[in-house]
């Protein structure tokens, strides 16, 4: 037994001290294979690395607005919520509705026109619209509710045109403020002096950065641009429509001379010439405007913020240019990099203004207008004992 333990014991030595060998062995191969790494073609990298770094100040002037555009895509300011424009859509769809329902029924409801339906004679009625449950009288009825859809149809795509704009325009000002507060870099300040190259690459990297910023609400603009500017003006149309109509049988009372073409000739205490103008109803028009004139104003509105920052920060831009310009010791050869530098602060953001079809920029002017307008004839429909109800 004890010359089987010191076997065994003699063994496990011996394993001990191959173990340390066969470690001695490998170590000195990897000490001369790093070497050879350090000595081969891998660390002999100074000739190699200049072409990477070549490519990386090659595409150091795009690398702020690069990583404009991923901060832009990944905040998601580009996207609008289905919630918002649902929001939008079920008030409107509500308010016209009501609008349809309050012209053709509860407007002669409320005023008991309907007396003279009840005067009339059953001959006169029944050939109007047909004996009970026959097939003119569910023609009668599917031809009102046709009107009744058609009119309401109509109102609602017109209200959706306008909410549609609305959020291009609040998606457009969640841009530009985001372009606002995410601007290239611009360490000059105090006396430091601006070389004109350095205030060009900056004008350049804002003018990229603010072109991908409002790309997407552009494209948008061009498609909405004329049929915004038609419902716009239809509003207009419709409030001097309701003006006019509820003015001039007023004035007439008081201009017995006057003659307009195609009305009897007013005789001093007749009211013979008003009929004509008793048949111009100027409840329609006036629903039909208040329905539109609420999205109306809140599309210009956003409009008019989403060009004030753009002049705010076409401002800014400029003003740097100045600062770079006024800083800068000049000499001849720099005279074009001058011209270059003034002429790109002064187009920057030239493009990126809304504007109609026949270039007018929209201002504060146009919303303004229109909620004067609406209010004026409301004022005077309410002077004149107007039968109307406002939705």
């Amino acid at each position: 037994e004890k010359e089987e333990k010191e076997e065994k014991e003699e063994k496990e030595e011996k394993d001990q001290d191959r173990k340390e060998e066969v470690k001695e062995d490998t170590l000195p191969k990897g000490a001369e294979a790093s070497e050879k790494m350090a000595d081969g073609p891998i660390f002999q990298g100074p000739e190699k690395e200049e072409p990477r770094g070549l490519n990386v100040e090659s595409h150091s002037s795009h690398s702020f607005s690069d990583r404009f555009q991923r901060l832009l895509l990944n905040a998601g300011i580009m996207h609008i919520n289905h919630s918002s424009l649902l929001e939008l859509t079920v008030v409107s769809m509500c308010s016209c509705f009501l609008a349809v329902v309050f012209l053709l029924h509860l407007r002669w409801t409320a005023t008991g026109s309907f007396n003279r339906f009840y005067d009339t004679e059953a001959s006169n009625l029944i050939q109007t619209y047909g004996l009970p449950e026959s097939f003119d009288r569910a023609l009668a009825l599917a031809a009102e509710m046709l009107v009744m859809w058609l009119s309401f149809e109509r109102l609602y795509d017109m209200s959706t045109l306008l909410h549609a704009a609305t959020l291009t325009f609040k998606q457009r000002n969640a841009a530009l403020r985001f372009l606002r507060e995410h601007q290239p870099p611009w360490t000059f300040a105090g006396r430091d002096a601006v070389t004109l190259q350095q205030a060009k690459d900056y004008c350049e990297e804002v003018v990229r950065c603010s072109e991908f910023a409002l790309e997407l609400s552009d494209a948008r603009w061009r498609i909405l641009q004329k049929p915004v500017e038609f419902v716009v003006s239809l509003v207009e149309a419709l409030l001097v429509a309701a003006f006019l109509m509820i003015l001039v049988p007023m004035l007439l009372p008081f201009l017995p001379n006057l003659q307009i073409p195609g009305v009897p000739a007013l005789k001093h205490g007749s009211i013979s010439a008003l009929g004509f103008w008793a048949f111009l109803d100027p409840v329609v028009p006036l629903t039909l405007a208040l329905v539109l004139v609420s999205p109306t104003v809140h599309t210009l509105l956003q409009a008019h913020f989403a060009n004030g920052e753009i002049q705010r920060q076409q401002s800014i831009l400029r003003s740097r240019a100045e600062l770079a310009l006024s800083r800068s010791p000049l000499k001849q050869e720099e005279d074009v990099e001058y011209v270059q530098l003034r002429n790109s602060s002064r187009k920057a953001f030239g493009k990126a203004l809304l504007k109609w079809s026949h270039d007018r920029v929209l201002g504060v002017v146009e919303p303004i207008m229109v909620l004067y307008s609406a209010l004026l004839v409301v004022g005077l429909a309410a002077i004149s004992r107007l039968n109307f109800i406002i939705i």
